[in-house]
């Protein structure tokens, strides 16, 4: 039997805080605030025998005194009244309960399963830091600061993680469709999650941080089901038997044998990345472009070192460099100085201004044997690197007004306006890295991805 949805995470109607406060240094007072700093359209109520007075909060005693029908709880408070709590919650109607408490043992944390039962209410958590859902103006969580509204989904068994990554976007202008931190997942997993965010049509793609997983079978067929519509891809901790210690006393899971989970996440069509950089470097990319086989990659540069140490990368993910048609080449040598490279990569020379840029991602982007194109800019007294960001993406949103859809990474190194470059390609929806070992990583995990979803399409589902 299927179980009940979890849905409500990614619009509620209402959210409760069970729990919530108006005083100082309480987590019932974090997560009331962060939801008041977001444009949630629905009514936003604490229970708190004590009156709580913020403004855009409305109080409440009990449970029993909310309007029926609210879909989603929080509730942070302590451990033994979580039966109660979860019980009177699913009597008034409420869907899902996220459960930030912490120090739930075996005891309490049966009792709490048995009270949701009879009212199929769903259970996130507990000892998570929350859930945020952007597109719906929700920040359900006790993180620090909140998220756009992006394509990406994070489930996280790290609740420090999530606020991690959310700093990490925000730097960088990207956004997510819904950041799920697990805890100790006594009711909804890691499959539950993965297959709310596989039929959202709002994420593109799917990034996991996994310790443990608990019921693998069914991980493993939520995994599959998601990577054949969309990117799943996952760091997975426990590489060592001190981490797998670690991760058994952090979230209660076991974490494993590290190279058989990664053989079977692979399997299942999950890319495997090793670090968190990793993941941000799949991040960035898989938010900008889809999947899709395009091994031939022509690079564009104004430095002649930094494309060869990209081409160094190229083989390492089953790629190579582009070879220019006649036809381009002829049309780059009407157009740059004679000094240039004549050949993939397109090495502009170090005084390349954001005309010779645009003249010749043109011509590249419009060549037949071209898949792919990284630009590279390294910074120099003589050019603006601002002007030539600025130059490049409106050169891309040119070709693509004209059907030309090919994925652009950019890579600017050494750039004092690093603030303004990233404000240009995020505009622009562009993946941008600072050193071009980065960018090639990032290419990489597109053609995994498109790899992955090949296979899984190739071969028969699994009975």
């Amino acid at each position: 039997m299927s179980r009940p949805s979890l849905q409500p995470l990614l619009n509620p109607n209402g959210v409760v805080v069970v729990g919530g406060s108006d005083r100082p240094d309480t987590v019932g007072r974090v997560v009331l605030l962060n939801l008041l700093s977001q444009p949630f359209a629905g009514r936003i109520y604490a229970v708190n025998p004590k009156p709580v007075a913020l403004e855009g909060v409305t109080w409440a005693a009990s449970i029993d005194a909310l309007p029926a029908g609210l879909d989603l709880a929080v509730v942070v408070t302590p451990a033994p009244t979580l039966p109660e709590v979860v019980g009177a919650l699913g009597a008034r109607g409420v869907k899902v309960a996220v459960v930030i408490t912490g120090g739930v043992d075996g005891g309490a944390r049966a009792a709490m399963l048995a009270a949701a039962e009879p009212w199929g209410l769903r259970i996130v958590g507990p000892n998570g830091l929350g859930a945020l859902a952007p597109h719906a103006g929700l920040n359900a969580s006790f993180a620090r600061g909140g998220a756009q509204p992006g394509r990406l989904a994070f489930i996280s068994q790290s609740g420090a993680l999530v606020s991690s990554a959310l700093s990490w976007a925000g730097e960088r202008g990207l956004g997510f469709s819904g950041v799920v931190s697990v805890g100790d997942m006594a009711d909804a997993d890691m499959a539950d999650l993965i297959d709310l965010f596989a039929a959202d049509s709002r994420t593109d793609a799917i990034l996991l941080y996994i310790e443990g997983v608990h019921q693998a079978a069914r991980f493993l067929s939520a995994a599959r089901a998601a990577a054949r519509v969309k990117p799943v891809i996952a760091i997975k901790a426990g590489r060592t038997a001190a981490a797998r210690a670690a991760a058994l006393s952090h979230t209660g899971a076991l974490a494993g044998d590290y190279d058989t989970h990664v053989c079977a996440f692979e399997r299942a069509g999950v890319v495997m990345v090793e670090t968190l950089e990793d993941l941000f470097d799949a991040a960035t990319v898989l938010s900008a472009t889809r999947p899709r086989s395009c091994e031939r990659l022509a690079i564009v540069t104004n430095g002649g070192g930094a494309a060869v140490l990209a081409v160094d990368g190229l083989a390492a993910i089953g790629a190579r460099a582009a070879e220019l048609a006649p036809s381009s080449i002829s049309e780059l040598d009407a157009a740059l100085p004679a000094a240039w490279s004549r050949r993939d990569p397109v090495d502009l020379l170090g005084d390349a201004d954001a005309e010779r840029y645009r003249a010749a991602l043109e011509v590249v982007l419009a060549d037949p044997g071209v898949d792919a194109v990284l630009v590279i800019h390294c910074a120099t007294a003589m050019r603006s690197p601002v002007d030539i960001a600025e130059a490049v993406t409106e050169t891309i949103a040119a070709a693509r007004a004209r059907g030309v859809t090919k994925p652009v990474i950019g890579c600017w190194m050494g750039v004092g306006e690093r603030a303004a470059v990233n404000a240009i390609f995020s505009a622009a929806k562009l993946p941008l890295f600072d050193e071009p070992n980065g960018a090639v990583r990032g290419y990489g995990y597109l053609l995994a991805a498109a790899r992955a979803r090949a296979a899984l399409m190739a071969a028969p589902s699994p009975r």
